[in-house]
């Protein structure tokens, strides 16, 4: 985390991607379960897979993105 963003700003980064990913993981089950009570249950793997693909895709994404400059 220091390396893409300010030093001054770790603190309250560090604090947003804790905040996200607790919201990310109270919300993707949710969804899931959702969708899979009206669509049965047979589409759970398929929106894994999904799932897993946008992960992927995203981390590839972030870390070919440069460092900002403090």
């Amino acid at each position: 985390m220091p390396q893409r963003v300010p030093a001054a700003v770790v603190p309250a980064a560090i604090g947003f991607v804790t905040s996200v990913a607790s919201l990310g993981a109270a919300i993707i089950p949710t969804t899931i379960g959702w969708i899979a009570a009206r669509a049965g249950l047979e589409s759970i793997p398929v929106l894994i897979l999904l799932l897993a693909i946008g992960m992927a895709v995203l981390h590839r994404w972030l870390t070919q993105q440069g460092t900002l400059r403090a």
